[in-house]
């Protein structure tokens, strides 16, 4: 896939509502919709984690990537949320990412500048 391929994906998905366990156009969580662009945009298919807790769920999927220094289209970015959460979200570019939460519909957001973050690369 193209990195323009990946832009118009993500754009099919910017504004889609939340929604808990979601995996699909019709909501996503943040988890879900990570698990969707990296299937239809990178050929990852990774079933969503079973169990109680996101954190858990979170931590099964981090079992198929490893840390990487610079962020590339497809990374998983690992952070806290404003609550103090662990939350995921997909790298679009080297400023971009695309995440979904239940404070807000799935958005690009800048990312720079976030403390706390770090890069996932999926093991393909």
């Amino acid at each position: 896939m193209t990195c323009a391929d990946f832009e118009n994906l993500v754009d099919s998905v910017i504004g889609t509502p939340y929604r808990v366990r979601g995996m699909s156009t019709a909501g996503f969580d943040c988890l879900g919709l990570v698990l969707f662009l990296l299937r239809e945009g990178f050929g990852v298919n990774i079933a969503y984690p079973v169990g109680p807790g996101i954190e858990k769920r979170i931590r099964h999927l981090m079992e198929r990537f490893r840390r990487a220094e610079t962020p590339e289209p497809g990374d998983l970015l690992y952070y806290p949320d404003m609550a103090g959460e662990r939350h995921v979200a997909l790298v679009e570019d080297s400023r971009w990412c695309v995440e979904g939460s239940v404070a807000f519909d799935v958005r690009r957001r800048e990312f720079s500048t976030w403390p706390g973050y770090t890069i996932w690369r999926a093991v393909r």
